[in-house]
């Protein structure tokens, strides 16, 4: 039986909810791992007529080359690969699924090496190799202690 959109919505939700206990993770990451989760869903459904509980490898194959087409960035990749490890392995510690999807073959990640995605994934280490390499950016400034200052 497929579960409904309502379903996987509050199977995201207790995922979610499971991990902000466990590892006590930001609203914001939370909230990509549950956007990240939706759209693999509904990706599922229009492509598969499958819910996330029936996924198998190569729908996850599937998907991650879909997202590539997309020219997803590096790091949403990663995050996005993140969200769905966690997922699968959660709902197999949960026993929701015989088996994690992922586990049973190779998932080819297509991609930047770790080199491209600090350039996409850090402003800091990207704006510093521009400097190094003498190619033109805009000026900037990193700090690493906030300080404040009394209003009024």
């Amino acid at each position: 039986m497929k579960a409904s959109v309502s379903e996987s919505s509050a199977l995201i939700d207790e995922f979610c909810d499971a991990l902000w206990l466990e590892d006590g993770l930001s609203r914001n990451t939370l909230d990509a791992y549950r956007r990240d989760l939706a759209q693999f869903g509904l990706w599922l459904e229009t492509q598969h007529r499958k819910d996330l509980l029936k996924a198998g490898h190569g729908d996850l194959q599937g998907y991650l080359a879909h997202k590539f087409q997309k020219k997803t960035r590096a790091s949403s990749a990663a995050r996005l690969l993140s969200s769905l490890k966690r997922f699968y392995r959660w709902l197999q510690r949960q026993n929701r699924i015989a088996a994690d999807p992922k586990l049973t073959g190779k998932v080819t990640v297509i991609g930047p090496r770790m080199e491209g995605a600090k350039l996409e994934g850090s402003k800091d280490f990207a704006k510093e190799f521009m400097f190094r390499h003498n190619i033109p950016t805009a000026a900037h400034r990193s700090f690493s202690r906030l300080k404040t200052q009394p209003c009024g």
